[in-house]
């Protein structure tokens, strides 16, 4: 009976002493947050979320933009999703259409640039800029001149060089059609692309592809995200970061709150923080494309004064219309 007694009693020691630690079993509240972000984007968001609440179960689901899109669209405010993160503005109109995101504007969007913040119901997060991305060398060898305009590139000399993501599958594929249909007028620009898919070697699935493609050097031109080639060159590649007349293509990016949660104290401090300190350190540090009023951010490596193309605003309806014309 005694060791019975004296079991007891090291068993409730022990709970005791994990209460402290860790409430003795309590669990954590949970935040779920989906996002479209690539993985190291998630691992820098990963670092520092845990280290801001370090009381919290912050959950963070990855699943490609299309699908990220179709599972709030399809589970509605039932969603397990607090707040999505990194979703493509058109998509965030369509959620917002529906009636599938909270109200914010008790948030401060006065730092952004009015442009990247249009509406009430959701925050800029990313602004991500295209490039033509050049590895001069590889053209060098051929002795080919280096492009410095999008006529340059349906020369024939370029044939079987050039990667561009697909539209239909991809974001940064898609910023570069809808650029080019705001400079020329969309039948131009889709005549421009038939031209241009006779040098293309490869549609890629994702925007990933043509900076794959250069680094394997598979490629010697791509038209790709200019934080991907960045990275690319930090980690020993040479690569040319050009920005052609019309300027840089770019998709906007943004964050918000599934409707009906912005109650809860948790996933209130979570976005607050994600569409706040978090945005700034995130411009500061990985994407220093303009959002806010005060200039962009200084990123070694990283171009700066880049001039933005004219891009407009697309419904999601008007971008499906424009992506039924696409052929290749």
């Amino acid at each position: 009976m005694k060791k019975l007694i004296k079991l007891a009693a090291i068993a409730l020691c022990i709970c005791l002493v994990a209460g402290i630690f860790a409430g003795c079993g309590e669990k954590k509240e949970k935040v779920v947050i989906f996002t479209s972000a690539e993985d190291f984007r998630i691992e820098h968001l990963r670092e520092r979320i845990d280290k801001k609440f370090p009381d919290y179960n912050i959950v963070i689901e990855y699943m490609s933009t299309g699908n990220h899109a179709a599972k709030l669209l399809s589970e509605g405010k039932n969603t397990e999703c607090d707040i999505t993160y990194d979703l493509e503005y058109p998509y965030l109109q369509k959620l917002e259409s529906k009636g599938l995101l909270a109200d914010l504007s008790e948030f401060d969007r006065s730092p952004f640039l009015e442009s990247v913040a249009p509406s009430n119901f959701y925050m800029p997060d990313v602004r991500n800029g295209g490039a033509v991305i050049i590895d001069e060398a590889a053209l060098k060898d051929k002795g080919l001149a280096v492009p410095t305009s999008y006529e340059d590139l349906l020369k024939p000399e370029y044939k079987g060089l050039i990667c561009m993501p697909n539209p239909k599958s991809s974001g940064t594929g898609f910023m570069f059609l809808q650029s080019l249909s705001e400079a020329r007028g969309e039948e131009k620009a889709l005549e421009y692309f038939d031209k241009l898919s006779e040098n293309v070697m490869e549609f890629s699935s994702s925007g990933s592809g043509p900076i794959n493609k250069l680094i394997q050097k598979e490629a010697a031109i791509g038209l790709g995200m200019t934080s991907q080639a960045v990275n690319a060159n930090k980690n020993g590649s040479n690569l040319k970061i050009a920005f052609f007349p019309e300027g840089s293509p770019y998709s906007m990016y943004g964050q918000g709150v599934i409707a009906g949660k912005l109650e809860r104290k948790a996933v209130k401090e979570v976005f607050t923080y994600l569409s706040g300190e978090y945005t700034k350190i995130n411009n500061q540090e990985l994407f220093p494309e303009q959002l806010y009023k005060d200039g962009p951010a200084k990123v070694e490596g990283y171009p700066s004064d880049i001039n933005y193309a004219e891009m407009g605003t697309l419904t999601p309806e008007a971008k499906d219309q424009l992506l039924t014309k696409w052929k290749h």
